[in-house]
């Protein structure tokens, strides 16, 4: 079809008609394009698109992807995958069909994926977001596979990249006792001893509501997570992170306290912290204190190394962190295990050897 010239508002416009995939016939009308060829550019594409051929664009069949993906999964999750598609696969694959996309395709992207570096900190990216990069351009290609007749994966052949375990890290009691004492804001203190106290994810501190916080009982009820970048607290990360917490009486009491201190209580009651002032004020206060450098979900991880050396049961520490088992607890934190292995070793050293001597003296 040609494009047509509108000469009000001087651009270009096409006019399609196509199939869609109920078989019913559909008219539309595309305006606002600055030349004629990029009127016919955006038909001979979308021409494409609507017929389902695996010759469209990366960047055409991403969004078929993600709108198909919207219907299906999370908010958050979606965002996560829209973010990685657009920092590091359109930039380098948008253009390509995604037919021409051949295992040496694959292969030279993974190398310039691995070169490039993070947006704020402008360090490598770490082998856990290597991995999540690879697997969402995998899950592209797969849904091409599925449903739009493309051959074959080439990501199942070049292999992915990356490792599936995060990186992990954590403060010991007296690292955290250092930091918190040098902590001078008082909602900050607060803030800092309910995430390292009661191992809540980020999200799931920031979409606590008055609500959710049992005073008679110490309790914090989770039911949902807020995620900072699209404003809006939604489900939770898994069906067992929807959990009930029970925290220290006295940090509840200081939680109400600060409830209090408001004359109209926000629908949030930390509303006043964001993801950008917590982790700014970490990184302060940490330097101040003379305690290593973590991240705010190395928090959690804190907690839950606190809870291993304390000697409580995987079967609780799963159920108080929302994993959905216990097998889920000590895949995680094996290396925080293995730690305590050898604690037990030297405390049967200790053992022998009283028995040995007892023996002795016999």
């Amino acid at each position: 079809m040609p494009a047509y010239k509108d000469k009000k508002r001087k651009t270009w416009f096409v006019q399609l008609r196509y199939t869609d995939w109920t078989g019913k016939t559909v008219r539309k009308t595309k305006r606002g394009f600055a030349t004629q060829h990029d009127a016919k550019a955006f038909e001979e594409e979308f021409c494409r698109t609507a017929g389902k051929s695996p010759d469209m664009t990366m960047s055409s069949f991403c969004q078929l992807y993600l709108d198909d993906l919207s219907t299906r999964r999370k908010a958050n999750t979606v965002y996560s995958e829209e973010c990685m598609i657009r920092r590091h696969i359109l930039p380098y694959l948008g253009d390509i069909p995604i037919n021409q996309i051949t295992v040496s395709t694959v292969r030279n992207w993974q190398n310039q994926i691995m070169q490039a570096k993070a947006i704020y900190s402008k360090r490598p990216l770490s082998p856990h977001t290597l991995r999540n990069i690879s697997v969402c351009l995998s899950s592209i290609l797969n849904h091409a596979v599925r449903f739009y007749g493309l051959p074959q994966n080439p990501v199942q052949i070049a292999r992915g990249m990356g490792k599936a375990v995060a990186h992990i890290d954590f403060w010991e009691v007296d690292e955290f006792n250092k930091f918190i004492d040098a902590v001078e804001e008082k909602d900050y203190k607060l803030f800092f001893t309910i995430l390292f106290s009661s191992g809540m994810r980020l999200g799931e501190f920031l979409a606590l509501t008055p609500a959710d916080l049992d005073f008679q009982n110490n309790k914090i009820n989770v039911t949902k997570t807020y995620n900072w970048k699209l404003k809006y607290s939604g489900p939770p990360k898994t069906e067992t992170s929807v959990r009930t917490i029970t925290m220290p009486e006295n940090v509840m009491q200081e939680i109400k306290a600060y409830l209090e201190s408001f004359f109209d209580p926000p629908d949030r009651v930390f509303a006043a912290a964001t993801q950008k002032t917590l982790t700014a004020r970490l990184a302060k206060y940490a330097a101040r204190a003379g305690v290593k450098q973590i991240r705010l979900h190395d928090l959690r991880h804190s907690h839950a190394s606190f809870l291993i050396h304390s000697n409580i049961p995987p079967t609780a520490i799963a159920q108080r962190l929302g994993h959905k088992n216990a097998k889920v607890t000590l895949e995680v934190y094996s290396h925080v295990y293995q730690a305590s292995d050898m604690e037990i070793a030297e405390k049967i050293k200790s053992i022998l050897s009283c028995r040995q001597n007892d023996v002795k003296n016999e």
